[in-house]
């Protein structure tokens, strides 16, 4: 099982969540975010099942972000 972060623009590795994440916030890496003592919660993930090419191969039933936060 592999998780998954929902995003704006749909599911996103958690490995490579936490590496955009930590380089946005001006970071080299998530390694180097946490070796300087920072760490990112994900309040969320979604453990998907993974083929041998990293498709997902599990039905996932995510809510659709509309852009519209009311």
């Amino acid at each position: 099982m592999a998780k998954y972060v929902n995003t704006n623009i749909g599911l996103m590795p958690l490995e490579d969540y936490l590496e955009t994440k930590a380089v946005q916030y001006g970071f080299e890496s998530y390694e180097d975010m946490r070796a300087q003592g920072y760490k990112i919660d994900v309040e969320q993930t979604i453990e998907v099942e993974e083929d041998e090419k990293g498709h997902i191969t599990t039905k996932v039933d995510i809510p659709v972000y509309d852009g519209d936060e009311r």
